[in-house]
């Protein structure tokens, strides 16, 4: 099993030190924080887009632009939204 980091009593010996990085407490209370060993990987710039495949990003642009386009001409087509004939708003348009 593997953890990133963990919180719980711990009590600092040798053999533990080999294996985990303990931190210095900013009060003694008895609680260490331990987190595993840095080891340096080199991460892409483009890793983000690595946990959807290329076709559910095209999906999920192309939707999210549709629904823009449908939201700007529903609110230009309403009687009280932004546009130079809703609530007198014909400054917003000079």
């Amino acid at each position: 099993m593997e953890a990133s980091s963990s919180v719980f009593l711990v009590s600092l010996q040798p053999a533990r030190s080999e294996v985990i990085d303990f931190s210095a407490p900013y009060y003694f209370s008895g609680v260490s924080f331990l987190a595993a060993p840095s080891q340096r990987t080199d991460i892409p710039l483009l890793a983000f887009l690595l946990p959807f495949s290329p076709e559910l990003w095209v999906a999920i642009f192309t939707s999210l632009n549709v629904t823009a386009v449908a939201v700007a001409i529903y609110e230009w087509l309403s009687p009280f939204g932004l546009n130079p004939w809703g609530r007198q708003r014909t400054k917003n348009f000079r």
